[in-house]
């Protein structure tokens, strides 16, 4: 019988991960994501994605985590593109390997540009910066730092009805990150034709990460979206440590052992 160890090895060698590896390298890339059908224990997917990517040469700044439907993910947020997003489904007819039912995400320039070219959001004007001043002395914003304070919350949305160029609309992003005690951080941006926003991301080192969903909205200079479910389960109530921990309660996961684990990042780094 095959081994947890080598089954591991077998998985870093295979043509499948040799491909992300060099999609981990391409610096057009914003974010990469990969969907894998295992029955490791998360815990230590974590530990051996943490340990390639940073032998790889990607300094991780951020690690988040999520549940998104049926899927768990954890987010490794670095200092150079692309991030990489590993996103999972419980599976016990191998240790891991491709999710059958998943794909591979890429968010790029050219996804970015599209989007910029199709919507044509409009540069900011003097007269807009007043209404975006409102906006962050709002009661919403003062939920969307509460959010930032939440010890059990990793990751939520803040969604935005807005007509302002994302650039433009990420300088006063940039400044209200600042004002809240979260240092200069430079902002990542991720194409969403298909609901029709862009979103600017802020993951500050050592503590949670967010996005502004900024949806747009022709005559909306910056003002709160109302939620549906679906907005709210996916983030704008918040990514939370206890739904993780719950997701991950449910299904029996393999353990490995840290000498395991290490015993595999021995024979593939």
């Amino acid at each position: 019988m095959t081994s947890t160890v080598e089954e591991l090895i077998t998985f870093f060698r295979s043509d499948y991960w040799a491909e992300n590896i060099e999609l981990m390298h391409r610096p057009d890339i914003t974010l990469h994501e990969v969907m894998l059908a295992t029955s490791v224990h998360p815990v230590t997917l974590e530990f051996l994605f943490e340990r390639y990517i940073a032998a790889a040469g990607k300094n991780v700044v951020n690690v988040g985590h999520a549940v998104v439907g049926n899927r768990g993910l954890i987010k490794y947020y670095t200092s150079d593109r692309p991030s990489f997003f590993l996103m999972w489904t419980y599976g016990d007819e191998a240790l891991i390997g491709p999710d059958p039912d998943g794909r591979t995400v890429l968010l790029d320039d050219d996804g970015e540009q599209s989007y910029l070219d199709d919507f044509a959001p409009r540069r900011i004007a003097d007269s807009d910066h007043d209404v975006i001043d409102r906006y962050f002395a709002s009661g919403h914003w003062q939920e969307m730092l509460a959010k930032m304070r939440d010890p059990d919350i990793e990751h939520f949305h803040d969604y935005l009805l807005t007509e302002i160029h994302p650039y433009d609309l990420a300088e006063r992003c940039n400044l209200a990150i600042a004002e809240a005690g979260y240092g200069e951080v430079e902002p990542y941006y991720l194409a969403r034709p298909d609901i029709g926003s862009m979103w600017i991301g802020y993951a500050p080192p050592g503590t949670k990460s967010m996005e502004f969903v900024a949806t747009h909205t022709q005559g909306a200079v910056l003002e709160p979206q109302e939620l549906t479910a679906e907005d709210r389960a996916y983030g704008g109530d918040g990514f939370t440590i206890t739904q993780m921990r719950e997701f991950i309660a449910k299904d029996p996961y393999r353990p490995v052992t840290l000498s395991e684990a290490r015993a595999v990042l021995a024979e593939v780094l």
